[in-house]
């Protein structure tokens, strides 16, 4: 299954030159970077932010100890 990604918001291009090793469109070149993207990386320090189960990371950041979400104002 696919996932998406979560990584450090400021540097992150130096993160994608220094880390990924190979880039490959997979499906729809035509929608460019919203196509399907094979991204090979190495030492690339990520969290997962989506699975492919439909596990949400700030869903699960924003239930305090599995209650109700947080509403931020």
């Amino acid at each position: 299954g696919g996932f998406y990604l979560g990584s450090i918001g400021g540097p992150a291009a130096r993160l994608a030159q220094d880390c990924i090793t190979k880039v490959e469109v997979l499906e729809m070149p035509e929608l460019g970077m919203e196509a399907v993207w094979k991204i090979e990386v190495q030492d690339f320090p990520a969290f997962i932010v989506v699975d492919d189960k439909g596990n949400d990371f700030f869903d699960l950041v924003n239930r305090p100890y599995g209650g109700t979400p947080v509403t931020l104002h």
